[in-house]
């Protein structure tokens, strides 16, 4: 597995000695880490990226300034292919710029390349699961979840069947009443408030502003306590 680090601040800090604690960590690693490695940072509202062929604790990390926003990843050559600094991530991509890590057996994708890292296609994964992941760490208030439905819907055929509004205790008892996809989604659900009390809103991502619509609680609004107006808290 390869070595991966983000980092954000309000305040500026120095990225090389961010890095150097990315640098102990892969030089000490059991697995080797040392088939090159790279870095994005924000700078000027900017992304600018360095990758490199060396192991990250062999490079020179003192010409990196400050930044608020820091991406690093320290490789581990898959399998038997050999070090290329073009498998380095992050990964960019107009204003977006990514990490990943991760093994998938038995999984053939039909398109140029030689990893997955190389073939540039998207991958379908339970999004349910990793943001009820990612919540247990970062608590986040508002949860909003883009869908291709106006919300939740009391009836699946019927799309103007959305449920505006539900307290978490409400979940389960809608949970037993599903079937298909839409059983996992509220079960995922359900985990969300093991961890805090967010308020959750599931909105159609089909819409022309679809985030500006969602936090108006255009959707299914899923909270301890609802506004009169139906936005969020």
């Amino acid at each position: 597995m390869c070595r991966l680090l983000a980092v954000h601040d309000s305040r500026p800090f120095d990225i090389g000695s961010q890095v150097k604690q990315l640098a102990a960590v892969a030089r000490n690693s059991r697995e080797y880490q040392g088939d090159g490695w790279g870095c994005a940072w924000l700078e000027a509202g900017q992304w600018c990226v360095y990758r490199h062929i060396r192991p990250v604790w062999e490079d020179d990390l003192s010409p990196f300034g400050r930044t608020t926003l820091l991406l690093a990843h320290a490789r581990s050559a898959f399998g038997n292919q050999g070090p290329d600094v073009a498998n380095n991530m992050p990964f960019i991509s107009g204003r977006e710029v990514f990490i990943f890590n991760g093994e998938m057996r038995g999984v053939r994708i039909q398109a140029g390349g030689r990893i997955g890292a190389e073939k540039g296609v998207a991958i379908n994964s339970e999004n349910d699961d990793v943001v009820a992941l990612l919540h247990q760490t970062y608590r986040a208030p508002v949860i909003l979840q883009l869908i291709e439905a106006a919300g939740l819907l009391r009836d699946p055929e019927d799309p103007a069947s959305v449920i505006p509004r539900l307290r978490p205790v409400e979940i389960a008892g809608w949970e037993g009443q599903a079937h298909g996809r839409i059983k996992r989604k509220l079960h995922a659900l359900g985990r969300l408030f093991q961890h805090g009390s967010p308020t959750v809103i599931i909105a159609d991502g089909r819409r022309e502003h679809p985030v500006r619509d969602g936090l108006a609680g255009r959707g299914t609004v899923i909270a301890e306590q609802q506004l009169p107006g139906g936005g969020v808290p």
